[in-house]
């Protein structure tokens, strides 16, 4: 089971729902169904027979996709608990901005973005655990993106790796 609570912003007050996008708790079960999605092909849940594991998430300052640092964070967090895992989990957006990639988009530069796509990856397995996109893709390849996301996973589970065994060491 997933759960995911956002920062609470001044301006926003807690009940309001806005026609804008969906309000604070839809965002949030709408997170934690994405970090359910992309961590549980990583889970050798033949080991876990009968198990029940739950991951929350508290995410305290954001500016950019929020679902990205949660799933690295969270992979993270379940490898060095000792879950049966069967490999870390990195996550990347894309998104195009006049013609322009830009890999892990910030916040205002996510907003501004023609269309986006974000990928979970499960290195081990070279699978793609999830993946989410939207936008107008006419004036580019959206393959060509999900590889860009794929290679940034590739790269951001190089570091991730290093973090797990600088971390076993201490």
């Amino acid at each position: 089971d997933c759960h995911v609570h956002l920062p609470f912003e001044a301006e926003e007050e807690p009940t309001s729902t806005t026609s804008a996008g969906p309000d604070r708790a839809e965002k949030e079960v709408l997170l934690a169904a994405k970090l359910r999605q992309s961590l549980l092909p990583s889970i050798d849940q033949d080991k876990l027979a009968k198990t029940c594991v739950e991951v929350q998430c508290t995410i305290l300052e954001s500016d950019g996709s929020d679902v990205g640092p949660a799933v690295t964070c969270a992979s993270f967090a379940l490898a060095t608990s000792g879950i049966p895992l069967y490999g870390l989990v990195t996550y990347c957006t894309v998104g195009l901005h006049d013609g322009r990639v830009l890999l892990d988009p910030t916040g205002g530069e996510l907003e501004a973005c023609d269309a986006e796509v974000s990928v979970a990856y499960l290195g081990s397995r070279d699978q793609v655990s999830f993946l989410d996109a939207s936008g107008d893709w006419s004036g580019r390849s959206m393959t060509e993106c999900v590889d860009t996301c794929v290679e940034g996973c590739r790269k951001m589970q190089v570091l991730v790796r290093g973090a797990l065994l600088n971390s076993r060491k201490e």
